[in-house]
């Protein structure tokens, strides 16, 4: 054993009750875990500051959690991976290899982030997405769907992508921000607020269409010039 659970510093957090631990080598104090089954007592891995895992999640290999992170429902954290800040991991979303997720990042649904991939400053991945490689996924931009962030990409900036996007370079999404929506244009969609399309349907789309979608009707022809715009960076066109 390498830490014990200190039944005698505990606290209530959302109707559970959470116990920190304590390292056996030096007596140090760590953060806060339900059961002794959040934590691998094998490993390098760790929970420190008021980090807290809970629920059937699992901190497992070298992996660490610390500051005020959480993860918790049926999550996974291994490999050398960190999650700190006040990052949150949750449902069955994975980190692990040498991944990082922090600051108020969330990563969650099925989402999978690992080789090198950095979640941070309100990125968000859920749903099926995939974030990996040596990619980075940050300041508010919200990845979800069956996308694949991968190899040196970039999304930031607001971006929303989804549906079944493919990313593996920072050309391959451009985000220009309108006075209403964000427009995000990867190779093979093109989303506009919460509407996802490919590249020919939203070039199709008439000016009744885009009112109906809660569209400016003013702003209609700038969409469109905006659209092309970007399918011509992104498509090398």
């Amino acid at each position: 054993m390498k830490y014990k659970i200190r039944k005698d510093l505990s606290v209530e957090f959302k109707g559970i009750k959470l116990y920190r631990i304590e390292r056996l080598s030096d007596r140090s104090i760590g953060g806060y875990v339900e059961s002794e089954s959040n934590l691998s007592q094998k490993g390098n891995c760790w929970v420190g500051g008021d980090a807290k895992v809970y629920g059937k999640a699992r901190v497992f290999d070298d992996a660490r959690v610390f500051d005020d992170a959480r993860v918790f429902g049926d999550a996974r954290v291994f490999g050398e991976s960190w999650v700190y800040g006040n990052a949150k991991v949750l449902d069955y979303a994975r980190v692990f290899d040498d991944a990082k997720v922090l600051d108020y990042a969330r990563v969650y649904g099925n989402a999978k982030v690992y080789g090198c991939g950095f979640v941070y400053n309100n990125g968000l991945v859920y749903g099926n997405a995939e974030v990996y490689g040596n990619s980075w996924v940050y300041n508010d931009a919200e990845i979800y769907g069956d996308v694949e962030i991968y190899g040196n990409a970039q999304i930031c900036g607001k971006a929303r992508i989804c549906g079944n996007s493919k990313i593996k370079s920072r050309k391959e999404c451009y985000v220009f921000h309108c006075e209403s929506y964000p427009i995000t244009v990867t190779p093979q969609n093109v989303s506009i607020g919460c509407q996802n399309k490919t590249h020919g349907e939203w070039l199709e789309v008439t000016k009744k269409q885009a009112i109906e979608m809660g569209l400016d009707e003013n702003l209609y022809e700038t969409y469109r010039d905006l659209v092309k715009i970007g399918i011509k960076i992104v498509t090398n066109s």
